[in-house]
């Protein structure tokens, strides 16, 4: 017991000859060294202690009328582990190390905290939550007792962090969201105009588009392909009909059943809203893109091989229209024209000159061009030249960051 002694001693003099110096120095080293000789590092538990200092920042928080931080899961366990491997660095590496990791926080801060005793480290949690940014939203917290039982530590990490993206963000305001690219995996921020009403976002790493999303006549947000649900109307048609005349048909009910009008051509761009097939034959009326949605839901509906193309047609600009695959042969059907020819097999070879697509989608799925820089030549189902993207909205960012994180 006698070096423990001395030991002590050797503190207490410490003590005593700096406090004419910095008299908050003496208070904290008289706590070291309770918390030394009660041993209260024995019975740290973690997770109790972090709780306790989410707490303190709740409170913080509150008092200058600031939201409430959300726990960031994914975040406090990789936290954990760098700083149990040891590889936590200074404040500024630790900074860069988050934002590397997590790119869907868009601003940072991050401290850590030392104190003899638990209750002064939630007082000093406490003094640092209130000065915490207002726009922040999340937090991760991290605390152990030092070695040789020396008080204790806590690492917090707060920050803005975009929302994970949804399509029903878009619906409640959200303009500003984080996205994983389903064709090069990685993440970027993006910014939607509020004015939007159709949305199709490019990946600026691989600079291909890989979701379309439209407004539905309630101002609600989707993927393209949730527009085709599967409706066919009601329909009879002749007996030993082949597979190219029950196409033709079907073409030709659209297109005399349904006529063209623009949804902004009052100059409101709200207006611009997509029509879900069943809406549009109730409506009578739709644009290009409600039509061609009516007609592949038919077709496909009946089991043809059909999706909605989007693109450009020569000097018109933004254009939607419908392709089928058939008997090894690409049929480009339009339907906003009530005086085409729907009775001679529109072959994309012969018609299909003029439209250049951007996009296609069909009920499983959104596709897109591999390499819009080559020029068109027609082929729309050749998978060296077209990526397949499944929407999955389930699947949120977060969970992706915590995968790339393990």
């Amino acid at each position: 017991m006698k070096p423990i002694y001395l030991s002590f001693a050797f503190l207490g003099t410490l003590v005593v000859a700096s406090a004419s110096l910095n008299f908050r120095w003496l208070t904290e080293s008289q706590h070291w060294l309770r918390a030394v000789i009660s041993n209260e590092s024995g019975s740290f538990n973690g997770d109790v202690v972090e709780k306790r200092i989410a707490t303190q920042l709740l409170s913080a928080r509150h008092e200058v009328h600031q939201a409430a931080l959300k726990p960031d899961d994914a975040l406090r366990e990789w936290l954990g582990k760098r700083i149990e491997n040891g590889t936590m660095g200074d404040l500024s590496s630790l900074t860069s190390a988050v934002q590397m990791q997590f790119p869907n926080y868009v601003r940072l801060a991050v401290c850590s905290l030392q104190s003899p005793s638990v209750e002064d480290l939630l007082q000093k949690a406490f003094e640092w939550g209130s000065q915490s940014e207002k726009s922040f939203t999340h937090q991760a917290i991290v605390a152990s007792a030092r070695s040789a039982r020396l008080g204790f530590e806590c690492v917090i990490v707060t920050g803005e962090r975009l929302p994970d993206f949804q399509p029903g963000q878009l619906s409640r305001g959200h303009d500003n969201f984080y996205i994983l690219c389903p064709l090069c995996h990685r993440g970027q921020a993006c910014e939607v105009p509020p004015l939007m009403r159709s949305v199709t976002l490019e990946c600026p790493q691989c600079h291909r588009p890989y979701v379309m999303l439209a407004v539905d006549t309630k101002g609600r947000y989707h993927h393209a392909n949730e527009f085709l649900t599967g409706y066919a109307p009601p329909a009879r048609f002749p007996a030993g009909i082949t597979r190219l005349n029950e196409m033709l048909l079907i073409w030709n009910s659209v297109v005399q059943s349904i006529r063209y009008v623009l949804d902004d051509a009052d100059g409101n761009e709200k207006n611009d809203a997509w029509q879900t097939a069943a809406e549009t034959q109730k409506l009578g009326t739709g644009d290009c893109e409600d039509s061609s949605i009516y007609l592949a839901d038919w077709l496909i509906a009946r089991g043809f091989n059909a999706r909605v193309a989007l693109g450009h047609y020569a000097e018109r600009g933004g254009h939607a229209w419908v392709i089928v695959q058939l008997d090894g042969e690409t049929y480009l059907l339009e339907c906003t024209n009530p005086e085409v020819n729907t009775s001679r097999p529109p072959l994309i070879k012969d018609v299909g000159s003029r439209y250049v697509p951007d996009c296609t989608f069909d009920r499983e799925g959104f596709y897109s061009r591999k390499n819009s820089s080559v020029p068109w030549d027609g082929d729309y189902w050749s998978q060296a030249k077209w990526q397949r993207v499944i929407p999955t909205p389930d699947r949120t960012v977060a969970k992706a960051v915590a995968d790339t994180a393990k």
